[in-house]
């Protein structure tokens, strides 16, 4: 795999695509298929911050799950929002965790 200066691979920073940059200014929910992207970024963010991270191959792991699924993202002051997936079986905290995150899962 070729590398970039930054040390991610040249085929990170080809992820997008002529496709891509025709919609620039138009946000869209990520899919499996951004797992990767997604994954890249997150690493490069925890490491930019010095915060421990699993590395690229186990967050595209997880974010596929999480991205194929139906969680939900909402701004952590929103309550309404929260009450509304709460009721629906949604959980903002890990098992056995008391911290929130922010977002919300269905456990499958």
């Amino acid at each position: 795999m070729a590398t970039v200066d930054a040390g991610r691979s040249a085929e990170h920073d080809e992820a997008v695509t002529s496709d891509d940059s025709a919609n620039a200014g138009t946000p869209r929910r990520a899919t499996p298929a951004d797992a990767a992207t997604v994954a890249q970024l997150l690493h490069d963010f925890n490491t930019e911050f010095e915060t421990p991270t699993p590395g690229t191959a186990e967050l595209t792991s997880r974010l596929s799950l999480l991205l194929a699924g139906d969680d939900v993202v909402i701004d952590g002051e929103d309550i309404d929002a929260r009450r509304f997936y709460e009721a629906r079986g949604f959980s903002n905290t890990e098992p056995n965790g008391t911290e929130p995150m922010l977002y919300y899962y269905r456990e499958l």
